[in-house]
């Protein structure tokens, strides 16, 4: 259950992942009207388009930083009992910072989701100047 109040939800972090998804967004955009605008309209969207993938994934980078070392997450120590009704509660967990990659250590091949934003946000950067 949730104790805080709005603007206790626009911490830092909440910021972060906003700018994140607008500078997507904004790239997403950009590529759209870079492929249906002809001449001075298709280079500002390509220089845009630019801006935009670029910012992506720097912030996606610090907040992956973030997450790595100050963002406190869960780690499942016992699992509920298996012959009784599912109940969350029935768990424990610890929380500390870091915790929300040891996943990556027991599911190696989840390490391709956030490579493949990275490599996308650098190829749409890289991109942008094709005529496609």
């Amino acid at each position: 259950t949730y104790h805080g109040g709005f603007f206790a939800l626009l911490n830092p972090f909440a910021v972060l992942c906003g700018l994140v998804s607008v500078s997507m967004l904004a790239a997403h955009g950009a590529a759209f009207v870079k492929m249906k605008a002809d001449d001075i309209v298709a280079e500002r969207a390509s220089l845009a388009l630019r801006i935009a993938s670029l910012a992506a994934v720097v912030l996606f980078l610090i907040a992956g930083a973030l997450i790595a070392t100050m963002i406190g997450g869960y780690q499942l120590v016992d699992a509920a009992p298996l012959d009784t009704v599912a109940n969350p509660l029935l768990k424990s967990v610890i929380g500390a910072p870091g915790l929300w990659l040891t996943n990556y250590a027991t599911y190696p091949w989840m390490v391709t989701a956030p490579v493949a934003g990275l490599v996308g946000g650098l190829l749409a950067a890289l991109l942008a100047r094709s005529r496609f």
